[in-house]
């Protein structure tokens, strides 16, 4: 999760075998999550309250880090979901938010949102709620497609605000990604990421070090092959993500709470895009 981790060139043999490993590593884990949520998709067919309540809270704290406006404001909502809470009531986290439901929220306040995700059975449960309720694909629709940060990608549109909720702690290669976010952003660009701070900080900043579990994972036992950041992130190293893909670098927190029994933080970062 360094800024020093760089992609090996494909032709550099004295370090293809690290290379592959860590390609393989990352694919591993997006396959993994492509077959569970594709597999999850159908399982929940309504809003929970907690996880509106949560997502409107996520939202809340985007739009005060950046100015939206809705006659100019192009959204990308990386990991966008299904448009409603997509996930099992076991899964954690994705209960908690559910990246869809940003989608939603900033519909309102921005000109066009598009929704990117590499389970097509969310991007199809996303756009059919947004033409069930009569929203033009022109203004809010979603992709399926796994970012890499090329030039060919999303017709080469670049977006003014890039928004991605609950999703980085599935994400092997987040240097990789937060770069390919940065690639999707207009000069001057923001970039807005909520998941969820490392235990050993939230404990430190206001938590109970009694919550902590033996492993310190904010997750169940038996998602390590989905999930692979399960103590979620420290400030310091989401500090060096963000500078790493030439972004500033600031963090708030959005709300804490418990769930079964431990303290969790959740966070926005921001970062802003040379102008």
């Amino acid at each position: 999760m360094s800024d020093h981790q760089h992609p090996q060139d494909h032709h550099d043999h004295a370090g293809s075998q690290t290379a592959h490993h860590h390609h393989d590593q990352a694919s591993g884990f997006a396959e993994a999550n492509k077959e569970h949520f594709n597999a999850s998709a159908a399982l929940s067919h309504f809003d929970e309250p907690q996880t509106i309540e949560m997502a409107r809270r996520v939202a809340a704290a985007f739009k005060r880090q950046y100015d939206f406006d809705e006659e100019t404001t192009t959204v990308l909502d990386f990991a966008c979901g299904n448009g409603a809470s997509a996930y099992p009531s076991y899964v954690i986290a994705n209960k908690m938010i559910a990246s869809g439901l940003i989608s939603r929220e900033l519909a309102g306040v921005c000109k066009s949102i598009v929704g990117v995700d590499i389970s097509q059975a969310l991007v199809d449960n996303y756009n059919e709620r947004v033409s069930n309720q009569g929203i033009s694909p022109d203004e809010m629709r979603a992709v399926c497609i796994e970012l890499k940060g090329e030039v060919n990608e999303l017709d080469g549109h670049k977006f003014d605000v890039v928004v991605c909720s609950a999703a980085y702690h599935h994400i092997e290669n987040v240097d990789g990604i937060t770069k390919a976010l940065s690639f999707h952003l207009k000069p001057g660009g923001v970039l807005l990421v909520a998941d969820f701070l490392d235990l050993e900080e939230t404990n430190r900043d206001g938590g109970s070090s009694s919550t902590t579990t033996s492993s310190g994972s904010l997750f169940p036992d038996g998602y390590q092959h989905i999930v692979a950041h399960m103590k979620g992130f420290k400030s310091d190293d989401l500090r060096k993500l963000f500078e790493g893909a030439g972004l500033t670098f600031s963090i708030d927190i959005v709300t804490r709470a418990k769930l079964h029994g431990k303290d969790f933080t959740v966070f926005v970062a921001r970062g802003q895009k040379p102008t």
